[in-house]
């Protein structure tokens, strides 16, 4: 992983099964939890905007450039996922950079490939504090995370929802 929130660069070995993230306030444990989960369904989860998981200071990699990168055996067969979040800058006459914009491209085993393929690749399930709207909220939430989560076990009911 490459510029990715607090993240400069990040390398890390998982373990098969379980893995426990743990550490002080700050220290990026639910920014490593939001890559995975770009990972697996190729949204951020705590993002409105593309833009907001890209680390803006930075002088390792193209400025800006965001790499998320990861590479697994599932059912005997070796893949790898790469997301790549690239900024565009626009100027005007007052300002260097007056807007910026992020183009995301999704590479499955180095084919490119749309988010909606990118599902089932890597199974997972987010539970933050704000699903407590689950049982307290309206029935259009209960609805989109059950679409979530069906959407990664069958991909005709993803194309239904499209």
């Amino acid at each position: 992983m490459a510029n990715f929130r607090i993240f400069r660069s990040l390398k890390l070995d998982l373990a098969p099964g379980v893995n426990i993230f743990a550490g002080g306030n700050a220290q990026g444990k639910t920014s490593l939890l939001e890559a995975i989960y770009i990972l697996a369904i190729g949204k951020a989860f705590r993002a409105e905007n593309e833009w907001e998981v890209v680390s803006w200071n930075t002088s390792s990699h193209k400025i800006g450039q965001t790499i998320i990168d990861a590479s697994f055996t599932s059912e005997d067969e070796s893949n790898r996922v790469i997301i790549a979040y690239n900024p565009t800058y626009t100027s005007n006459r007052y300002s260097t950079v007056s807007s910026t914009s992020v183009r995301k491209e999704i590479r499955v085993n180095g084919i490119r490939n749309s988010a909606s393929d990118l599902i089932g690749f890597i199974t997972a399930v987010l539970f933050s504090a704000n699903d407590m709207e689950l049982v307290l909220g309206p029935p259009s939430y209960r609805r989109r995370y059950m679409d979530i989560l069906l959407s990664q076990s069958d991909k005709e009911y993803l194309f239904a929802l499209q």
